[in-house]
């Protein structure tokens, strides 16, 4: 039984929502499919990260990422680009500062970070004349 609806969800590419997210995340930790819970918990997380950035909550946003026990490649990247949406250069900078020690960037990565730079470099300029 379990693996059948192991094999409808990941076959049948269906949608999550939050309500079924939390109800994968239960079933699989319960059936045994573990890493399947976490991954499934790990978007919960990255949409909720999403949610309050794209919302302009940084400091919410920031608090979801600070407890998340696995930041993977995106969700730095989601906190990069939000931090630039929401005027904060400064900050994104930090992060991408921060995620280099942790992982390699990749293209996505360097197309978020390039505004940061780029506005950083317009206001010093500006500070300068």
């Amino acid at each position: 039984m379990e693996k059948n609806v192991h094999s409808i969800v990941n076959s049948n590419n269906v949608v999550l929502d939050e309500l079924l997210d939390s109800k994968l995340v239960s079933f699989y930790a319960t059936c045994g499919y573990l890493k399947e819970a976490r991954r499934v918990f790990d978007s919960i997380e990255k949409k909720e990260l999403l949610m309050y950035a794209k919302c302009g909550s940084m400091e919410d946003a920031n608090s979801v990422f600070s407890s998340m026990a696995v930041k993977d490649i995106n969700s730095w990247n989601i906190m990069i680009e939000c931090y630039l949406k929401n005027f904060f250069p400064d900050e994104a900078l930090k992060i991408f500062t921060a995620m280099l020690k942790e992982l390699k960037s990749n293209s996505r990565t360097m197309a978020c970070i390039l505004p940061a730079w780029t506005s950083l470099s317009l206001r010093d300029n500006k500070l300068m004349t």
